[in-house]
């Protein structure tokens, strides 16, 4: 449902079944996305890997195709911020990399924002992990956060990490970000704070 124009130049050998092509960049311009992708035995027995590396990427540019991918992100989440590091794709394979977002804020109309100044994202076996990174809130609340997404077993586990945080900010960021999945103890607070504690949730997505 989305469009990306990305100029590229390769080649064919129609002989051997062999596919390249490489992203190319207009002279003078900033290209914050190169990738290479190679296809084998096409009409046989395909195989196909993919690279990519991105500099400074809109993180706003990467949510759909993660959703597109199966990544359990909420609909109405802004993210903003940029992205570099660099991913790999093959089949027969899977997906691994690692990307760092920096000066990033993740907006949940209903939940409110979150500032991060940098973070880690790896990918792998399966699974895609987060953090741990600083998180700040609108009111000035922080919190260490870290996030692995399962994509076998389709589960989602969250760990906060925070020495004062209002329950109630957990209880909405939970919500929000879990697609209405809130930690027990979370969702039976009506009030104080979270001191010295860590508060995991696993969910199962559908």
């Amino acid at each position: 449902g989305e469009r990306w124009d990305v100029p590229f130049r390769g080649s064919v050998d129609l002989k051997s079944q062999e596919m390249e092509f490489n992203t190319t960049a207009a002279p003078g311009q900033p290209a914050p996305m190169q990738a290479a992708f190679r296809l084998n035995d096409y009409l046989s027995r395909p195989r196909w890997s993919m690279t990519a590396s991105f500099t400074d990427l809109a993180a706003a540019s990467l949510v759909g195709a993660a959703r597109h991918m199966g990544f359990p992100l909420p609909e109405q989440m802004i993210v903003q911020g940029s992205v570099s590091g660099s991913l790999a794709w093959a089949h027969p394979g899977d997906l691994a990399g690692s990307l760092t977002v920096v000066n990033s804020s993740v907006t949940v109309p209903s939940a409110g924002s979150a500032r991060v100044d940098a973070a880690k994202i790896a990918l792998g076996g399966g699974r895609v992990t987060f953090g741990p990174a600083a998180v700040s809130l609108d009111d000035g609340q922080s919190a260490n956060i870290s996030a692995a997404w399962d994509g076998a077993a389709r589960a989602v586990t969250v760990s906060i990490d925070t020495n004062a945080v209002a329950l109630r900010e957990l209880r909405d960021a939970s919500s929000a970000l879990l697609q209405g999945s809130v930690p027990p103890m979370l969702d039976a607070a009506r009030g104080g704070r979270s001191e010295e504690r860590r508060v995991g949730k696993e969910c199962r997505s559908r």
